[in-house]
């Protein structure tokens, strides 16, 4: 009777494998990796759990779990090309975050990626839609400084309008010297040039009326 209970024991390994297997098969892969880890050492019950454990990351991406896959990924980070599937997942959750309007939180993901496929493509663009946004709420300055930081599509163009239009902005506020100051630096921009003159002529304008007759002629002496 025990050596009979003995040999149901020592069977209970080859039983153990023989689920695991059927387990892989079914596409259970979570529960077989836990039943092949049971295993240890045993035969090639090791190698079949990181296989397991890889199937259920795909498993995970086919069914847009970018997050949990991450995770299983991570646990296998040196088997085949989990560390790449694991930057695919961190790719397409920034990608889906970039789709639904949050170019910030999509730029941090993509810029981490670096030369990831084209992340650093998609890093510029997050910055660009970032610097759209700004544009159309009227935050000229701030839009101006994020189209000039990357090289997309016509973001210098746009860093000049920004430019222009902050200058303009602060001319209407009769903030003359800041108004010169942008258009000084689009001077190649519609009539940039001009709007720097007229500007630094509105400064003398103004400090000849302040009575700042020494201030007024610094400012025009140099329209000569």
């Amino acid at each position: 009777m025990l050596g009979q209970y003995e040999l149901s024991l020592s069977r209970l390994p080859v039983a153990r494998y023989a689920w695991a297997d059927q387990l892989f098969k079914s596409g259970e892969y979570e529960k077989a990796a836990e039943q092949f880890d049971l295993l240890g050492d045993m035969t090639d019950s090791a190698e079949r759990a990181r296989e397991s454990r890889y199937q259920w990351g795909l498993k995970q991406m086919e069914a847009g779990e970018y997050e949990q896959a991450k995770t299983v990924f991570a646990l296998i980070a040196d088997y085949r090309d989990a560390a790449n599937q694991g930057k695919e997942c961190d790719y397409r959750i920034a990608a889906g975050l970039l789709e639904a309007g949050k170019p910030e939180e999509a730029q941090k993901i993509f810029s981490a990626l670096g030369s990831y496929s084209d992340s650093e493509t998609r890093t510029s663009e997050c910055v660009y839609r970032r610097a759209e946004a700004l544009l159309a709420e009227g935050k000229y300055a701030s839009a101006q400084e994020l189209y000039a930081s990357v090289d997309y599509q016509d973001s210098a163009e746009k860093a000049k309008e920004c430019a222009y239009r902050e200058g303009d902005r602060l001319y209407q506020e009769k903030q003359y010297a800041e108004a010169e100051s942008w258009f000084a630096g689009v001077q190649d921009y519609l009539d940039g040039a001009e709007r720097a003159k007229d500007s630094r002529l509105q400064q003398g304008k103004a400090l000849m009326e302040a009575e700042d007759y020494q201030g007024a002629l610094a400012c025009l002496e140099t329209l000569e």
